[in-house]
């Protein structure tokens, strides 16, 4: 994780044209994202024939989700607009 700007820096580095960017607000991927996907998470957990895998990825999606509800205030998703020169 970096800043806007630290990214901006490395997609043109990497050879990007950068043209614009925009910050989703909190909501949009909790509302539109997390939630769904947590209660999603409960269905697949209550199911019995989850296989191991299946179940690292429902703890490992878990994870993700505590993390975004604890520290949701300190990170935020961000959408760059550029095309490879």
């Amino acid at each position: 994780m970096t800043t806007v700007e630290g990214n901006i820096l490395r997609a043109t580095e990497a050879g990007y044209e950068f043209f614009y960017h925009f910050i989703l607000p909190q909501n949009a991927w909790w509302d539109e994202y997390l939630h769904p996907l947590k209660e999603r998470v409960a269905m697949l957990r209550r199911q019995s024939r989850s296989t191991s895998a299946m179940v690292q990825v429902i703890e490992e999606t878990e994870r993700e989700i505590d993390i975004c509800d604890r520290y949701g205030e300190s990170f935020g998703y961000v959408f760059y607009l550029m095309r490879k020169i």
